[in-house]
């Protein structure tokens, strides 16, 4: 049941309005943040992050569709209010110009790359 419950993926704000990113992190139950949930699923897959805080609420939209956007995902409408698709579901062209991933800013490890469970 914990393996489970660590596998879910969390995007959450950290930091200051000058300093703000978005961070993934992996919650057990007793642990998760606090506040209002939002998910993001992929239209084939169903798979994708829950949304903690600010980006719950949209109020950090923008950097949320920027973070989504660095890590491959890929809508035809507005990102977030339209159909998404995983970059599992959805790979960017060879043709296509790479995305760098996103940077690991709290020093946790890894590579920085989208994880999906």
């Amino acid at each position: 049941m914990l393996a489970q419950e660590l596998a879910t993926t969390w995007l959450l704000v950290e930091g200051g309005p000058d300093g703000a990113t978005v961070v993934v992190g992996w919650f057990c139950r007793a642990c998760v943040p606090a506040g209002p949930v939002a998910e993001v699923a992929c239209a084939v897959c169903a798979d994708g992050p829950l949304l903690a805080g600010e980006l719950a609420t949209g109020a950090a939209r923008q950097m949320f569709e920027e973070w989504l956007v660095g890590q491959g995902w890929r809508s035809r409408g507005a990102l977030v209010d339209g159909v998404v698709l995983c970059p599992r579901c959805a790979p960017v062209p060879a043709a296509a110009p790479a995305l760098s991933p996103a940077p690991d800013p709290d020093g946790a490890g890894g590579d920085g790359g989208w994880r999906l469970w």
